[in-house]
C-alpha cells in the first residue's frame, strides 16, 4: 500500500517548525498501515504509541502540536484521527469516493464526518452525514486535548417538495452543492416512482452497479434534479412500455441499469425526450 507525500513537506513552514518527533509523527499519520486514503481513520493511542516506539504521553503532546497547526483533528472518545488535507492528493475517481463513503460509513457516526464533509463540500461523496448538531457539552466532555473545535457544521436536509421520492441533498442560497444523493437514496426514489408504475425493481447495490450509480451522482448530485428525472420516467408511456414496439422490434420498458449505464439516458429523461 502506498501514499503519496509532497516533496514540498519538508519545506513547508508549519512542517519545518515541529520538532523531529512530531514530524516523525504527521509522517506516521499518513503512512501507517492502518491509515486511509480519506485521511479519516480509527488510530488508538496504544496503537500509536507502539509502532512508533513512544510513550502514550509523547503521542498526545504529539496530536496536540499537529492540531494546534490545523494539520490533523483528533476525536479522543473514539479514537478517530483526520489528517485534514490527505484526501486533496488523491484521485477523485469514483472508486476512490466510493471507498471515503464507505470509510466513513465505518466511523461509528463521529462528530468529525462533519467537519471533514464541510472541507470537502464540492466533491460528490455519496454518504449522508446522520447527525445534524453536536452539543457543546457533549464535545467539552471529550475532548481531552482542550483544543478549541470549530463550531459545529449543521447539514439539514431541506423539505422534499415530493414525499414520495425519497431523494434528499443540500444546497445552499446559489444552487452550491453540499451534500450529494445517496446511492440508497436513488435506488430507493426509482423504487418509489418508477417500480411502483410497474417497472422492475432495483435491490442490490453493489460491485459494478454501485459504480455506475456512483458516478452517475457525482456528474448530477443534485435532489431536484433526479426526482424530475425519476418523475418523467414515471410519467412516460414510452419508459413505461405502453407505447407499441416498431416492427421486428420487441416490447421495451425502462430499468434501473438502464437509466445508470450513462450519462446520456438519464440526461434526455430530465429534458423530457421520452414523453408522449
Amino acid at each position: 500500500m502506498y501514499r503519496q507525500i509532497k516533496s514540498e513537506f519538508w519545506t513547508d513552514p508549519k512542517i519545518r517548525g515541529l520538532d523531529l518527533g512530531v514530524k516523525a509523527h504527521f509522517l506516521y499519520l499518513i503512512t501507517n498501515p492502518h491509515s486511509h486514503l480519506s485521511g479519516i481513520y480509527y488510530a488508538p493511542l496504544v496503537v500509536q504509541g507502539h509502532e512508533m516506539g513512544i510513550s502514550e504521553k509523547q503521542t498526545l503532546e504529539g496530536l496536540k502540536a499537529l492540531e494546534k497547526l490545523k494539520l490533523i483533528r483528533w476525536w479522543p472518545a473514539l479514537e478517530i484521527v483526520w489528517v485534514r488535507r490527505m484526501l486533496s492528493y488523491q484521485s477523485r475517481s469514483v472508486k476512490v469516493l466510493a471507498a471515503v463513503a464507505k470509510q466513513l460509513n465505518n466511523l461509528h457516526r463521529c462528530p468529525l464526518i462533519s467537519e471533514f464533509l464541510q472541507e470537502y463540500q464540492l466533491l460528490a461523496i455519496p454518504y449522508r452525514y446522520p447527525i445534524d448538531t453536536i452539543s457543546d457539552a457533549y464535545r467539552k466532555g471529550i475532548d481531552t486535548l482542550t483544543i478549541p473545535d470549530p463550531a459545529p457544521v449543521s447539514l439539514n436536509s431541506s423539505p422534499d417538495p415530493d414525499p414520495k421520492s425519497h431523494l434528499h441533498v443540500n444546497t445552499n442560497g446559489n444552487g452550491k452543492h453540499v451534500e450529494p444523493v445517496t446511492p440508497e437514496e436513488l435506488v430507493q426514489g426509482w423504487n418509489d416512482l418508477c417500480a411502483s408504475k410497474g417497472l422492475l425493481q432495483a435491490s442490490e447495490l453493489s460491485g459494478s452497479r454501485l459504480e455506475l450509480v456512483i458516478a452517475r451522482i457525482s456528474e448530477h448530485p443534485d435532489y431536484g434534479w433526479w426526482s424530475k428525472v425519476l418523475n418523467n420516467i414515471a410519467h412516460s408511456p414510452f419508459c413505461l412500455g405502453k407505447t407499441p414496439p416498431l416492427p421486428g422490434k420487441k416490447k421495451w420498458r425502462a430499468s434501473f441499469d438502464w437509466l445508470i449505464k450513462d450519462d446520456e439516458k438519464a440526461v434526455r429523461a430530465y429534458e423530457g425526450n421520452y414523453g408522449d
